[in-house]
C-alpha cells in the first residue's frame, strides 16, 4: 500500500495538521495518505505566515479562505511571483480560471466539515403558524465579532442599535455580559429574529460561515461582505446589505421586525440562488476535481 506523505504549513493557531478539514476530506475518499513534519511529497500551506517557502516538497498545495490578498497578486510574493506561480494547487474564494486555481470559499469548505450537502434538509423548517407563534416573543438582533478591524461593521453596528437594540454576545461591543463561542452563537441567535452576519471585508467572492451560521439559526441573515452573494444565496431569503446599501437596508430590517407577513415572505424563500447547483453536486464537484489533482499530480512514496 502506499501513502502520500503531506505536511501543513502556515494555518492558524491552533490548527491540527492530524485532524482537520483536509485529513477529513482524505479519509472521506478513502486516499490513503500520512501526515508529516519533513520531507513531504505534498505540502499543503495557507495564508497564516510564509514558512513555506523554506519546505521542499515533490507538489505544493495552497488554501485560503481569508481576504487577505488575491491569489495572482504579483507583489505578495518575491521576486514578482504571486501564490498562483508558486504553488500546483490553488483553492480560495477567488473567482479565478487559472489552470491551477479552483474556487472553494470557506462556508462550501465548512459544509463537507459539517457533513451539510442539502440545506433544504434542515433550514427553514417551521410553518407559518408556528413562527408567528414565535414573532412577538424573538427579540430584535444579535452581533457576534471578537475583531474590531472592519470599520463599516463598527459603524452600522451602531445604525443598526438605534432601530432597536443589538444585542453583542461576541467580545467586540459586548453589552450581555456574556462571550458565546460559535456554536453558542448559532443557539442564542435563535431567540432573535435578525443576526448580524457581516464578513470582515468586501469583496467578490469572499462568503465565510457566517452566513450559513445565521440561517441555521432560524432568523433572517443581515449581510454584507461578498458582493457576488446572490449568486450563490437567494437574496430574498436574507438582507443584501452590499446591493441594498445602508439606508435601504436598513429601512428594510425597521419594516420587517414589526410586520410578520413582510418577514414570512423571507423566511419561506429557498435558501440557494436560482441557476446555482445544488450544494450536493457543488460538493461532489470538488472531490472529484480534488480526487483527480491527488491522482494525476502526486507520486505515493511507498510506506
Amino acid at each position: 500500500m502506499t501513502r502520500t506523505r503531506i505536511q501543513f504549513s502556515d494555518f492558524w493557531n491552533g490548527f491540527d495538521p492530524r485532524e482537520n478539514i483536509w485529513t477529513l476530506v482524505l479519509d472521506r475518499l478513502a486516499i490513503p495518505y500520512e501526515v508529516v513534519d519533513h520531507a513531504p511529497d505534498l505540502l499543503v500551506a495557507s495564508v497564516f505566515g510564509s514558512a513555506w517557502k523554506g519546505i521542499a516538497a515533490r507538489k505544493r498545495m495552497f488554501y485560503s479562505g481569508e481576504n487577505w490578498y488575491r491569489m495572482d497578486e504579483k507583489t505578495v510574493q518575491p521576486e514578482g511571483r504571486s501564490i498562483l506561480d508558486c504553488f500546483d494547487m490553488v483553492y480560495s474564494f477567488d473567482y479565478n480560471d487559472a489552470g491551477n486555481h479552483y474556487r472553494l470559499p470557506l462556508y462550501l469548505l465548512d459544509n463537507i466539515q459539517f457533513g451539510i450537502d442539502d440545506y433544504a434538509s434542515f433550514l427553514r423548517r417551521k410553518g407559518k403558524d408556528e413562527l408567528h407563534r414565535e414573532f412577538r416573543q424573538r427579540k430584535f438582533c444579535t452581533f457576534v465579532q471578537g475583531n474590531q478591524v472592519c470599520p463599516f461593521r463598527n459603524e452600522y453596528f451602531a445604525r443598526l442599535g438605534q432601530i432597536e437594540r443589538v444585542d453583542a454576545w461576541g467580545e467586540l461591543f459586548n453589552n450581555t455580559g456574556t462571550v458565546v463561542d460559535r456554536p453558542g452563537k448559532i443557539e442564542v441567535s435563535r431567540g432573535y429574529k435578525f443576526a448580524m452576519a457581516f464578513e470582515n471585508s468586501e469583496y467578490a467572492g469572499y462568503i465565510s460561515e457566517k452566513l450559513v451560521d445565521a440561517l441555521k439559526s432560524d432568523v433572517l441573515p443581515i449581510y454584507w461582505g461578498g458582493t457576488r452573494v446572490h449568486e450563490e444565496f437567494n437574496e430574498q431569503a436574507f438582507i443584501n446589505v452590499n446591493a441594498l446599501g445602508v439606508e435601504r437596508s436598513l429601512d428594510l430590517i425597521d419594516a420587517l421586525r414589526s410586520d410578520f407577513d413582510l418577514y414570512w415572505q423571507y423566511y419561506q424563500q429557498p435558501i440557494v440562488a436560482v441557476g446555482q447547483l445544488p450544494l450536493q453536486e457543488r460538493i461532489g464537484r470538488f472531490f472529484e476535481q480534488f480526487s483527480a489533482f491527488m491522482a494525476s499530480t502526486i507520486q505515493p512514496a511507498s510506506s
